[in-house]
């Protein structure tokens, strides 16, 4: 599946593979990262204080 959906994601995945840029900046369980630190990986931008994790 391709989505930017992060709730789909975490409901559906058992691992998530993550592209920016070309490049593969994660590979693992969906249990191994947490939203926030997911949002970070596909935009490359810190999460907010107060974000879900």
């Amino acid at each position: 599946m391709i989505t930017h959906d992060i709730e789909i994601v975490f409901n559906v995945a058992d691992r998530i593979v993550v592209l920016r840029l070309g490049q593969v900046v994660y590979d693992g369980p969906t249990k191994g990262i947490s939203q926030a630190n997911l949002v970070h990986l596909m935009a490359g931008i810190a999460p907010a204080s107060g974000d879900k994790q």
